[in-house]
């Protein structure tokens, strides 16, 4: 963007900021293409990085009242973008699905080994005093619908040790098989 764009950017973020809806326009006509280049090379995904973007420019409306016109607005705007695309990468890593793999299938015999070496009742019991989240994953893990299951491999363990503990504490105590 040459100077004499900035100086027009940063004229109608001050008067967008003052309440002037006008200039709505010419801000976003403005930022889109910068936005979109800058998620473009830090996603490399053309609907990720129109999401990034949109995100950013929809923030920057939002909050256009923060404005401050001694400081530069695209960089304001591209830092908004920058923010974006690193809270998009967070979130498509943390909701990465897993797969069906050797680890699910491990945590699946580990399962049926706890479920061979103890009373079947004792593990049943031991499952329903498990809290709903717990119960939800191992059921996932049963059903073998843990394919596309959105959970972390984490999850399923502490479940698992959940239930393992449980059931030992009963097999501790002494309680009735049946």
């Amino acid at each position: 963007m040459d100077p004499a764009a900035r100086r027009t950017l940063q004229d109608d973020l001050a008067r967008l900021k003052e309440g002037e809806r006008a200039a709505a326009r010419p801000v976003f006509n403005a930022l889109w293409p910068a936005c979109l280049a800058l998620a473009r090379s830090q996603l490399h995904d053309d609907a990720d990085a129109n999401d990034a973007a949109q995100s950013a420019l929809l923030r920057l409306f939002g909050e256009v009242a923060a404005f401050d016109a001694s400081r530069s607005g695209l960089g304001w705007a591209l830092a908004l973008v920058t923010w974006e695309c690193r809270t998009l990468r967070k979130k498509r890593a943390r909701a990465r699905l897993v797969p069906l793999d050797d680890d699910l299938l491990s945590s699946a015999d580990v399962l049926g080994d706890l479920v061979r070496a103890e009373d079947v009742t004792r593990v049943a019991r031991a499952f329903v005093d498990l809290d709903d989240h717990d119960q939800q994953t191992l059921r996932a893990l049963l059903d073998g619908g843990a394919a596309g299951y959105p959970t972390l491999r984490k999850r399923r363990q502490r479940a698992l040790d959940r239930l393992r503990a449980l059931v030992t504490s009963r097999s501790v105590r002494g309680e009735p098989h049946g």
